[in-house]
């Protein structure tokens, strides 16, 4: 289970799509619940950071004839990628039957689900107390990834603490629940000071790894495309 925590605006979906897309082009099989976004949404960041396009002008529609042409060769890479998105808001049990179902079909060994996000995954019936339910959520979804063999990309909040203190997101910033901490695997804040609309320097930084080391990593994030790169 691998968490990818950020504050609004910071780009956590863009960089769950960044990855996910790279093991898609590299023909790893790749789930995506999209409980924010549409799929349109989500095909418009997929063929902007494919073909380095900007993604604002794609959402508009604001292409000419030569554009349009440069655009869908470059997108030709894109046709059999076995990239998959369900944008229905579901419960986490819906989730769970639905990614092992779509893991059945898979006849790759390697495969990856991603989840966006946590705060979005509908309630079954009422709960008094939200922690609790999240805690629960986030442990379905640990369960899941140990079941499914392979990678699950949960996509979280965190809470507004840091802005206020001034400082780079720790795990106790993670929004609703300290289970979410305590089940993941790997937990990733991408981190940026400028606003979403300005490239600029931006880090990985990796305060959990039950398989490797922990650090920041230094990245680049490139406004146009919505994607996050290496420095070089």
């Amino acid at each position: 289970l691998i968490v990818v925590a950020a504050r609004p605006g910071i780009g956590k979906t863009a960089f769950a799509g960044n990855v996910t897309l790279r093991a898609a082009l590299s023909g790893i099989p790749c789930l995506v619940f999209s409980l924010e976004m549409s799929f349109t949404e989500i095909a418009e960041r997929v063929l902007g950071a494919n073909a380095n396009f900007p993604v604002e002008r794609l959402h508009r529609g604001d292409l000419n004839k030569g554009e349009l042409d440069v655009l869908a060769y470059r997108s030709l890479n894109l046709a059999d990628i076995p990239f998959y998105v369900d944008d229905r808001v579901m419960s986490v049990a819906q989730i769970a039957a639905t990614a092992r179902s779509w893991r059945v079909r898979q006849s790759a060994r390697q495969a990856m689900v991603v989840i966006d996000y946590l705060g979005l995954i509908r309630s079954v019936g009422k709960s008094e107390n939200r922690n609790l339910e999240i805690g629960s959520m986030a442990k379905a979804v640990k369960l899941l990834a140990k079941d499914l063999e392979c990678p699950v990309v949960l996509v979280a909040q965190l809470n507004r603490a840091m802005e206020k203190e001034g400082r780079e997101p720790m795990l106790s910033d993670l929004r609703d629940s300290g289970e979410i901490e305590a089940h993941a695997d790997m937990v990733v804040f991408p981190h940026r000071e400028q606003p979403l609309d300005a490239s600029g320097p931006a880090s990985l930084i990796v305060p959990k790894n039950r398989g490797g080391r922990t650090g920041k990593i230094p990245c680049w994030w490139h406004a146009q495309t919505m994607t996050f790169a290496g420095l070089e």
